[in-house]
C-alpha cells in the first residue's frame, strides 16, 4: 500500500511539473487515530529535491513539525509555507511558528492565511483568528525593535494577500 501511495504522489507531482500546478500538501495535523509521526514534513524532502520546478504550498503549519518546516521553507525555494488553518488548532502555536519564520523564510514564500474548509462562515471565522495572530506577532516584532511599524503593515499586506496572490497567480491590486 505505501509504495502505491508514493508512485501516486510522486505521480501527481510528475502531472504539476508538467502542468505547471501548484502541489498542495496537507502536513502536520491530521485527524484522530492517525500516526503522527507520519505527519513530518521532513518526510518530502527527497519529492520535494526531486521536482525543483513544482512549486509546494504546504499547509497547516507542519504543526507540531513548525520549526522542522520553517527550515524547509527557508532551505528549498520551491517551497511556500501556508499557516492554512494552523490558527484553529493552535493559537499560541501558530504565533510561535510566525515569529520563528518571519525571522527564517523569505516573506514572499509566507502564507499567512488559507483555509481548506467549505462553509463560507468557518472560512470567515479563520480569517478572523490568522488576522488576530498576526497582529500579535507583528506587535510584538515591532515592540521588539525588530521591524517599524511601517514594515510590519508591509509584512501583514504579504502574509494576507501578495504572497499569495504571486504563488497562485491573482492578479494584484494597485
Amino acid at each position: 500500500m505505501r509504495a502505491f501511495e508514493d508512485y501516486v504522489v510522486w505521480y501527481l507531482a510528475g502531472l504539476c511539473a508538467d502542468h505547471r500546478l501548484i502541489f498542495q500538501i496537507h502536513t502536520g495535523i491530521q485527524g484522530n487515530w492517525c500516526h503522527v509521526p507520519d505527519s513530518d514534513p521532513l518526510l518530502l524532502l527527497e519529492l520535494i529535491r526531486a521536482h525543483r520546478s513544482v512549486r509546494f504550498d504546504l499547509f497547516h503549519l507542519g504543526y507540531p513539525y513548525a520549526r522542522e518546516l520553517g527550515m524547509v521553507g527557508k532551505h528549498y525555494p520551491n517551497v511556500w509555507l501556508n499557516a492554512c488553518v494552523g490558527y484553529v488548532y493552535t493559537m499560541a502555536g501558530s504565533r510561535q511558528a510566525l515569529l520563528e519564520w518571519l525571522d527564517l523564510v523569505p516573506m514572499e514564500r509566507l502564507l499567512g492565511f488559507g483555509s481548506d474548509v467549505l462553509l463560507p462562515e468557518y472560512i470567515y471565522g479563520h480569517l478572523v483568528m490568522a488576522r488576530s495572530c498576526l497582529a500579535d506577532v507583528l506587535a510584538e516584532k515591532v515592540a521588539r525593535d525588530f521591524l517599524s511599524e511601517a514594515a510590519a503593515l508591509d509584512a501583514a499586506r504579504w502574509l494576507l494577500y501578495d504572497a499569495p496572490a504571486a504563488l497562485y497567480g491573482v492578479p494584484r491590486r494597485s
